[in-house]
C-alpha cells in the first residue's frame, strides 16, 4: 500500500502521516526530509543556492525513487509537490493520494503560530499571511482537487462503538455513536481541535496519564500545565510500546 498525503502547509500532514503510520503498520516518510538528507542541506538553502527549478527536478526524483524502492509507505509531500512534472498523476498512478482539504481560517490560526519555523513565510506580516495563504491555495487547488478528500476517505471508514470511552478534541465531551464519531474526525481534520478543553475534561474525570498515539510529545507539555501530577506518555514507534506497557501495568496496580 502507498499513501500518498498532499495539501497547503499546516494542512497537518505529518500530523496525520504518523497516526496513519501507527493505524495501518505501514513506515511513514517526509519527502522535504528525505530531499534534505540527500543534498544535506536544507530546503531554503537548497532554493538560495540552486533555484526553485533545481529543486523541483530533484523532488520528481526523489519521489519516483520512493515509490520504486520501497512497496508500503505513508509519504507527506510538500505543498508544491503535486503542482509540477504531472507528480499529481504518478501518484494517483502509483497509490492513495489524500487531500487534507484545510480551511483558510484554520490554516492562518497554525501558521501564526509556527511562522518562525517556516522560512517560506517567516517574514509575512500577520496583514498579509492570509492574502499569501488564499491567493497560493487559488493556484494550488486545480492539482489538490485531483486527488481525494481526507473527509471523503473517511467517510468510507467503518467505525465500531468504542470498547470505552471516547473522548472527541473538537467537543472536548464523550462520544460512543460511530456516526458522530466519523463525523468529528472529520471536523478535526478541517476545523480547530479543543486541546486544552479535552485533557481538562479527562482530568476532571480522574485520568491521570495520558497516552498520545503517533504525534510524539507534542502534548506532553500540555498536560502536565493543566492537570497537576499527570503524565504524558508518547508512543510513536515500536519502541515505545514497552514503555507504555509498563505505564498501563503501573495504573492498573495503582
Amino acid at each position: 500500500m502507498k499513501i500518498f498525503l498532499i495539501g497547503f502547509m499546516g494542512s497537518g500532514k505529518t500530523h496525520w502521516g504518523r497516526l496513519l503510520s501507527v493505524k495501518l503498520q505501514l513506515p511513514f516518510s517526509d519527502l522535504d526530509t528525505v530531499i534534505v538528507e540527500k543534498e544535506e542541506k536544507t530546503v531554503s538553502e537548497i532554493f538560495a543556492e540552486k533555484g526553485e527549478e533545481y529543486f523541483r527536478y530533484l523532488e520528481k526524483e526523489v519521489l519516483e525513487d520512493i515509490v520504486r524502492e520501497q512497496e508500503h509507505f505513508i509519504l507527506s509531500c510538500g505543498g508544491g509537490t503535486p503542482c509540477f512534472f504531472n507528480n499529481i498523476e504518478f501518484m494517483k498512478k502509483n497509490g492513495k493520494v489524500i487531500w487534507l482539504n484545510t480551511a483558510v481560517d484554520v490554516l492562518q490560526e497554525r501558521l501564526l503560530k509556527e511562522r518562525m519555523s517556516r522560512p517560506l513565510i517567516r517574514e509575512i506580516g500577520d496583514a498579509e499571511l492570509r492574502l499569501y495563504i488564499s491567493r497560493k491555495l487559488s493556484e494550488r487547488k486545480m492539482y489538490y482537487e485531483r486527488a481525494d478528500v481526507m473527509a471523503q476517505a473517511l467517510a468510507d471508514v467503518t467505525i465500531k462503538p468504542p470498547a470505552s470511552r471516547l473522548v472527541s478534541n473538537v467537543l472536548a465531551a464523550p462520544i460512543s455513536d460511530p456516526d458522530e464519531i466519523r463525523r468529528r474526525l472529520i471536523e478535526q481534520v478541517t476545523g480547530t481541535v479543543r486541546w486544552r478543553e479535552s485533557v481538562a475534561y479527562m482530568a476532571s474525570q480522574g485520568v491521570t496519564r495520558f497516552f498520545e498515539i503517533g504525534a510524539g510529545k507534542v502534548l506532553s507539555g500540555l498536560v502536565k500545565r493543566i492537570a497537576d501530577g499527570a503524565v504524558g506518555i508518547p508512543v510513536s514507534g515500536p519502541n515505545d510500546i514497552a514503555s507504555a506497557k509498563d505505564a498501563l501495568a503501573a495504573a492498573q496496580v495503582a
